[in-house]
Parts: structure tokens; C-alpha cells; sequence
């Protein structure tokens, strides 16, 4: 009867372990499964991690990235919350709208050259000051992208600036006329004008207010920018 009892004990216990032992090993093949069909996924999906690092990468190889992180720093440490912000290129910066608005407390943030691209970079100024208003100027410095590429990464440009501060009201301005100079070429003016024509179109249907007066006041009966007046972009 001990005899017995003992056996009894022993092939309990070995069904224990056999159990035991097929469970682990049944949770290993569950693993292993898992984490091969989270690394396939990861090898052959592009991952929204893997464009983070790399548009990172890319940005830091602007010869301005640190110049233009720097100038974001000191912004977000002003503690401003401006009336409004003006954002763009050089058609911003050479314009001291204090001078027209003494009563109101305007930032211009205008960078010579910038495209979309580079506006992107600055985004984060806009999220800094939480201005009431924003007003965007872009694209005399993109006309070289192809139609595709301008509209997608406008898109996201205007999308950022959203986020970055969903209680400013954005508007947008159309992209002024050129003529032959230093810096201008009549000939963009095709292209400014289909531009214009996606800039009023993107507008209409995200409903933004767009300043479409803009390009009238300064282009000529042809189109031209006013030969009087100096184009710098």
C-alpha cells in the first residue's frame, strides 16, 4: 500500500513537471511568434519612428539647423503672447509692422530664403507664443518644387501650425508677383499664379480666411510686379 502511494506520488509529480515544462515551452513559441511578427512588421513597413529619426537626421544637416533651433530657444523663453505673428520669408522680415500698429504687440517672424521646408523648422515659435492671430506668407521661395511635393508639405505646414497652436486664428496670404531682378524673374509668374490658384483652393475647402488682395495691389495689367518696386524674396 505505501508502495503504492509512493508511485502514486511520483507519477504525479512527473505529470506536474511534464505539464509545467510543456506550458513554458508554450509560452516560449507564443513569444517568439509575437516578437518575429513585430519584427517583420518593423523590417518591412516604414515606420513612423524610423521618418522621425530621419527627418531629424536631414534637419541636422542644414547648414542653418543650429542657427534656427538657437533662435527658437530664445523665443520660447521670451514669454510673449503676442496680437499677432507674422510668419514667412523675407517679404516679412523687411517689414516693421509695429510702425502701422503701434497699439498692438506684433512679432514678425520673416527668414530671408525660407521655403516650406524651412518654415517647418520654425513651427515651434509659434507654439511658444501662442499669438492670437497668425498670418502665413509662403511659397515665392518654393516655386522650384514640383506641384506635388509644394502641396503636400504645405499641407503639413499649415497642419503644424494648427497644432502648435489651436487657439490662434490662422490666415493666410497668396504669394506675390515678381518681376526681372537681383532677385525676382517675370517669368515665375505662371507659376505663382497656378500657386495662388491651389493656396485659394486649399482655403476654401479648410475653411482659413486667405488675404487674396495681396497679389492684385502689387502685379501690374500683366501680371508683373510693379517696376517701381523692388523684389526681394
Amino acid at each position: 500500500m505505501k508502495q503504492q502511494m509512493q508511485n502514486n506520488e511520483a507519477f504525479t509529480s512527473h505529470t506536474k513537471r511534464k505539464e509545467s515544462k510543456n506550458a513554458l515551452l508554450m509560452a516560449s513559441l507564443i513569444t517568439n511568434l509575437v516578437l518575429g511578427v513585430l519584427l517583420l512588421f518593423f523590417c518591412l513597413s516604414p515606420s513612423r519612428f524610423h521618418v522621425s529619426e530621419s527627418k531629424k537626421n536631414n534637419d541636422a544637416e542644414r547648414p542653418d539647423y543650429w542657427a534656427i533651433r538657437g533662435w527658437n530657444s530664445m523665443i520660447a523663453k521670451m514669454n510673449l503672447h503676442p496680437d499677432a505673428m507674422f510668419f514667412g520669408h523675407s517679404q516679412i522680415e523687411m517689414c516693421d509692422f509695429r510702425h502701422y500698429f503701434p497699439d498692438l504687440q506684433i512679432v514678425a517672424s520673416g527668414y530671408p530664403g525660407d521655403n516650406v521646408e524651412g518654415m517647418r523648422l520654425r513651427v515651434e515659435q509659434i507654439a511658444s507664443l501662442k499669438p492670437t492671430k497668425v498670418f502665413l506668407l509662403c511659397g515665392a521661395n518654393s516655386l522650384g518644387m514640383s506641384d506635388q511635393d509644394f502641396e503636400a508639405k504645405y499641407d503639413l505646414l499649415v497642419n503644424e501650425i494648427k497644432t502648435a497652436s489651436p487657439s490662434s486664428k490662422l490666415y493666410i496670404f497668396n504669394i506675390l508677383p515678381q518681376c526681372d531682378g537681383v532677385s525676382g524673374k517675370a517669368s515665375r509668374n505662371a507659376k505663382i499664379i497656378e500657386r495662388n490658384r491651389f493656396i485659394k483652393k486649399y482655403t476654401l475647402q479648410n475653411d482659413i480666411p486667405m488675404i487674396d488682395h495681396l497679389y492684385s495691389l502689387y502685379a501690374d495689367a500683366d501680371g508683373i510686379l510693379f517696376r517701381d518696386i523692388k523684389s526681394v524674396m
